[in-house]
């Protein structure tokens, strides 16, 4: 099954329309989301897809998040720090209590999950560290959005042997700038070169064609 921490976004639509029979679990805390997920996913005749109402961290309990209520995107457990929203748009937040849960004890309830895609508004790391049971036994492919300086967050995965991949770039060599980046357990590494590399031999290809004034 696939994980998608902090759902509202195109990236569960998207694997559910290229693998219809995909079980997806989408972990979202701001209620206007969740009415939107479900929304969605009745209109679209999705079936498999479970929502739970909950902030997902590195322990069970309870939070308060703060809220993004002009576009619902960035809401966050970091309560000290800026939403996307008052950083970019000076817009105002608010707060909503919620509950807590982690991937750990959602996955003891479930099959071994495949895909795990975190996106917490600078939450990475307790969430990373209630997924440590999960990762170690089922080995997911992960996708994670990080902005803080020196990816602090992806180091413990790397020392499991999981290979980071810098998504903004396509590269095995994150760049110091980039934000979102895949995460592959040892067993996917050569598949995972193999990958990179025949990108960039059509990125190459692309490039050449262009040089030489052929339109693609």
């Amino acid at each position: 099954w696939s994980s998608d921490v902090c759902s509202s976004d195109l990236y569960t639509w998207l694997l559910k329309s290229a693998v219809p029979d995909l079980q997806a679990i989408l972990f979202e805390p701001f209620l206007p989301n969740v009415d939107f997920i479900r929304a969605t996913a009745l209109h679209a005749s999705l079936n498999g897809i479970e929502v739970i109402v909950a902030a997902v961290s590195d322990h069970i309990g309870h939070g308060t998040l703060k809220t993004s209520p002009l576009a619902g995107a960035t809401s966050s457990l970091e309560v000290n720090e800026e939403t996307f929203e008052e950083m970019h748009w000076g817009s105002g937040s608010g707060w909503q209590e919620t509950l807590l849960t982690s991937i750990d004890e959602t996955r003891s309830h479930h099959q071994p999950v495949d895909f795990i895609k975190i996106d917490v508004e600078g939450h990475e790391a307790a969430v990373l560290r209630g997924a440590a049971r999960t990762i170690a036994t089922d080995q997911p492919v992960l996708f994670i959005e990080c902005c803080h300086p020196g990816k602090q967050c992806l180091i413990p995965l790397q020392q499991q042997g999981y290979c980071l991949v810098d998504a903004d770039r396509l590269t095995m060599n994150p760049h110091p700038d980039s934000t979102n980046f895949f995460a592959f357990p040892q067993r996917l590494s050569k598949s995972v070169e193999l990958i990179l590399s025949n990108a960039v031999s059509l990125r190459k290809t692309r490039d050449s064609g262009h040089g030489n004034g052929n339109s693609r």
